[in-house]
């Protein structure tokens, strides 16, 4: 039982954002563990596979600016949409 609550945390941890990631692995740090090290080391390897994403990323955006434009205009207008229909949504729950 206690393998698979650790391979859930592992997985949860591993899809967490950057950020999290280094702050968690910071509190995490001070912990005392039963295998000294096992778990940093899984950490630093799951942040070391997300910065090299965003690498590989912000790389291709480099080289393709037409694409990096298109896709944030993408972003910037699903975003406008899902505002708008969240907000045309609760107009109509509190008026009806």
């Amino acid at each position: 039982m206690v393998v698979i609550i650790l391979i859930l945390v592992i997985l949860i941890y591993s899809a967490l954002p950057l950020p999290l990631q280094l702050i968690l692995f910071a509190v995490n740090f001070f912990f005392p563990d039963p295998i000294p090290l096992l778990d940093e080391a899984i950490m630093i390897v799951s942040m070391a596979n997300k910065a090299k994403l965003f690498s590989k990323i912000y790389g291709l955006l480099q080289k393709h600016r037409i694409l990096g434009i298109i896709l944030i205009g993408a972003i910037v207008a699903a975003a406008i949409v899902c505002v708008v229909y969240s907000f045309n949504a609760l107009i109509s729950y509190l008026y009806n």
